[in-house]
């Protein structure tokens, strides 16, 4: 029992280091509003980042959908996918539009790759998550 009690007394904080904590922990709580409320207003602006050397503006600007439809689904830039292709590989990126007058889907991968895949060569499409939110 005497050795509970002294491993209890080592827990003991001062009150600057628990003033400390607490003002660390109200910062970083808001820091985290602000993030989310950024992340807001740029959906809201309709303006997306991409943290990727390969993109340049003239291949986003070559692109020439931003929004379209693929089958049922509706996909925007920015959506995260998985796409399953005729040859049972999968490919997982995210959708940086179309280009319609080709018949491809643009997408750049986890590897900081960028693809052109034609639409006849997509098995199935599987939408990970929406730009902005979460499915």
């Amino acid at each position: 029992m005497n050795n509970f009690i002294k491993s209890i007394s080592r827990l003991y904080v001062s009150n600057d280091m628990l003033f400390l904590m607490i003002t660390i922990m109200v910062v970083m709580f808001f820091g985290y509003i602000f993030c989310v409320l950024k992340e807001r207003v740029d959906l809201f602006n309709q303006r997306i980042e991409f943290k990727s050397d390969s993109i340049t503006q003239d291949y986003i600007d070559d692109v020439e959908m931003k929004s379209f439809k693929l089958g049922r689904k509706t996909l925007l830039i920015g959506d995260e996918v998985k796409v399953y292709l005729n040859s049972k590989v999968f490919i997982k990126g995210v959708i940086l539009g179309a280009k319609k007058s080709q018949n491809k889907l643009c997408l750049i991968t986890e590897t900081d790759e960028l693809l052109e895949l034609s639409v006849s060569n997509i098995r199935k499409l599987k939408i990970l998550s929406k730009y902005g939110r979460f499915i």
